[in-house]
């Protein structure tokens, strides 16, 4: 990762207070607020109504020592793009990089983007059907312990995230692995329902999470139906060595899967799962794990250089 050029560069986005650990700049682009008043915003955002009373000034931060700004997607994107536009020099670069699926958003609000904004995106299919550049997925390298005692596993499979449409299939999968007698740590998150059922989390900090990850001996990624683009799930399993299990068929395009290391539901029995689990796989190359952390990520943007990682067409 150039120095020089982080020092150069600003991030704006939601959650990703992570990249602060890094030389680079990071802003997020909602104001302050007590915890009473998050539910309002979250409800104003819900029916679009962006405020500046939620979104942070943007004219009080010196833009112009930047020499390019990159914002991550969210649904007030635009409202934050056009505010920064103002206050930049015509030769800053800009850039918006989705870091979530492009089906979530309208048309509507996709069309109104500014074409002052390179676009770019961590989903191979997207890049394809929009045009926009290819960044790949990326991890936070320098959250991840160097070492990891395989002997400290405690589960066989481990799932965390948000509903997102699939938590009434992740049930029934839970029940499938438990009844083969696999060791489960699925963990649903979603904050009001975790207040009445024991089934369900609050957000999970990424450090904790990474500890019980650490401690299965796979990852489960269940995409969301129509996406493609590789999760966080299918990149950690890389740089921590663990084995995938996975939704997601458009892994098989990517140079890096290998059937000792990632099983695909659905295009084999599950039962499969215990044999697959029980046998030995071959580490990733360190050049695969490098080219997925945030660092060569953000160089590619920097340098104009995308990710080429899909070789394996079917």
């Amino acid at each position: 990762m150039n120095k020089e050029h982080c020092n150069k560069t600003l991030i704006i986005g939601l959650d990703i207070s992570s990249i602060g650990k890094y030389d680079v700049d990071v802003l997020c682009p909602f104001r302050q607020i007590s915890s009473i008043l998050k539910p309002f915003r979250v409800l104003s955002l819900k029916y679009n109504i962006i405020s500046s009373y939620w979104v942070r000034d943007f004219s009080t931060i010196d833009l112009s020592k930047y020499e390019t700004v990159i914002v991550f997607d969210s649904f007030i994107m635009n409202y934050v793009m056009k505010e920064i536009e103002g206050g930049l020099r015509d030769t800053q670069r800009l850039v918006l990089f989705f870091w979530n699926p492009v089906f979530i958003y309208s048309k509507a609000l996709l069309n109104s983007l500014s074409s002052k904004w390179e676009k770019w995106t961590f989903d191979h299919d997207d890049a394809i059907r929009f045009g926009y550049w290819y960044g790949g997925q990326f991890c936070f390298d320098l959250l991840f312990p160097t070492n990891i005692d395989k002997n400290a596993e405690k589960s066989d499979i481990y799932f965390i995230g948000a509903n997102k449409g699939r938590f009434r299939n992740l049930f029934i999968l839970e029940k499938q692995l438990n009844y083969l007698g696999l060791k489960t740590c699925f963990r649903f998150i979603s904050k009001i329902k975790s207040f009445f059922n024991h089934r369900y989390s609050d957000k999970v900090p990424y450090s904790k999470m990474l500890v019980e990850l650490i401690s299965s001996k796979s990852i489960l990624e269940y995409n969301q139906s129509e996406q493609k683009g590789l999760t966080l799930r299918a990149i950690e399993s890389i740089y921590l060595g663990k084995k995938l299990v996975s939704t997601n068929r458009d892994i098989y395009n990517y140079d890096f899967y290998s059937p000792d290391r990632i099983f695909i539901l659905g295009d084999r029995p599950t039962c499969e799962i215990i044999p697959f689990l029980s046998s030995e796989m071959d580490d990733y190359s360190p050049e695969i794990k490098s080219r997925y952390t945030f660092g060569s990520w953000l160089d590619r943007i920097l340098n104009n250089e995308m990710l080429d990682d899909y070789k394996n067409e079917k």
